[in-house]
């Protein structure tokens, strides 16, 4: 499908040590969605992010229309009901699910991927 001259392409801001940004960025080359990356840097986040409002934080995901998602758990939840028909959040029990992708901390987070990918059938 082509886009049209007023539609821009996806883009995420990321900062590639931020395990938030890995779990987001993992998602996004798991669908294939065709993204631009912005790398972030890590001494200026909140003036390269300050177009998404007070967030000061990454991943900052813009899509087509250019309006901004911030926050790795929601953006997650955004990105698999806009670009994947919601089916990652329709795959098994919601409440271990929830539990598994509310621990924080980095370690946490990389676990929160791992899980997403072992839930495929």
């Amino acid at each position: 499908m082509a886009q049209s001259e007023d539609a821009i392409r996806p883009k995420l801001h990321v900062l590639y040590t931020c395990p938030f940004c890995w779990k987001v960025r993992g998602l996004v080359e798991h669908l294939g969605l065709d993204v631009d990356y912005v790398s972030v840097n890590g001494m200026r986040i909140k003036k390269d992010v300050a177009f998404a409002g007070d967030w000061g934080k990454v991943p900052v995901f813009t899509d087509e229309s250019g309006e901004h998602f911030v926050d790795s758990t929601p953006l997650l939840k955004h990105i698999d009901s806009v670009y994947n028909d919601s089916k990652m959040a329709n795959m098994g029990d919601s409440e271990r699910q929830a539990k598994w992708l509310g621990n924080l901390g980095p370690i946490q987070n990389c676990r929160k991927q791992l899980y997403r990918f072992c839930m495929e059938p």
